[in-house]
């Protein structure tokens, strides 16, 4: 996890595939139902995840990258 200012980068590596690839990345919004069905609507390739105490969307874009798209979470 990479922190700067107010942007947060999260990666992960997958350690059985190439060297330095990583599997996705991933995004918080304050929205992330409407980002995921807009991009949905342009014809991108979407997974919802249903979780029991987070949804999760999965978008791919036209080159097979994968992109987190989770609900911005509320620091207390």
């Amino acid at each position: 996890m990479l922190e700067h200012q107010d942007l947060k980068l999260e990666l992960f590596i997958d350690s059985e595939g190439e060297r330095g690839r990583f599997t996705h990345l991933c995004l918080e919004y304050d929205n992330p139902e409407e980002v995921s069905d807009h991009a949905h609507q342009l014809g991108y390739r979407r997974w919802v995840k249903k979780g029991p105490h987070r949804v999760t969307h999965f978008i791919w874009d036209k080159s097979g990258n994968m992109f987190e798209i989770k609900r911005k979470e509320i620091a207390s």
